[in-house]
């Protein structure tokens, strides 16, 4: 187990290294012109661009990892998971069913949406809309238990 803390260690400090690196090029390392365009960006723009995308995957995928491994970890855990999991998906089905794919009335646009297109926005909307409901919901229900305690 101390083997990989220091393994992880010396990766972290090699990372944080190379974004300082990238950092200290992408601030001092002068400016350029594109031969399209007559705008002035940084020359090392691209290179710090690739360097955030590559650190937001690293993230991401060591958090999806570490999730499903604790998922598996107990039965109890995989419980919790599935009742979530559950949830979410009838959550997405009744957004999915309340949604309508009709266009709104008196909105111009250059490129109609299809209906698939307004039935999907809509239920992303109602899902939107059930959530914040039951947030607001639940804070006033533990505002008043809270009170009344």
């Amino acid at each position: 187990m101390r083997n990989l803390q220091k393994i992880s260690s010396i990766i972290l400090y090699l990372l944080l290294g190379l974004s300082v690196v990238i950092a200290i090029l992408y601030f001092f390392g002068g400016n350029s012109t594109s031969p399209v365009t007559t705008m002035v960006e940084k020359r090392f723009t691209n290179l710090a661009m690739i360097w955030c995308i590559v650190l937001f995957a690293i993230a991401t995928l060591i958090t999806i990892l570490f999730s499903v491994m604790n998922i598996f970890a107990s039965t109890r855990t995989l419980k919790s998971f599935l009742v979530i999991l559950g949830i979410a998906v009838v959550l997405i089905l009744v957004s999915y069913l309340l949604a309508s794919s009709e266009p709104l009335p008196n909105v111009q646009v250059d490129v109609p949406p299809t209906a698939a297109t307004l039935k999907l926005v809509g239920a992303g909307l109602t899902a939107t809309f059930i959530l914040a409901g039951v947030a607001l919901l639940s804070i006033i229900v533990l505002e008043v238990y809270r009170s009344v305690k």
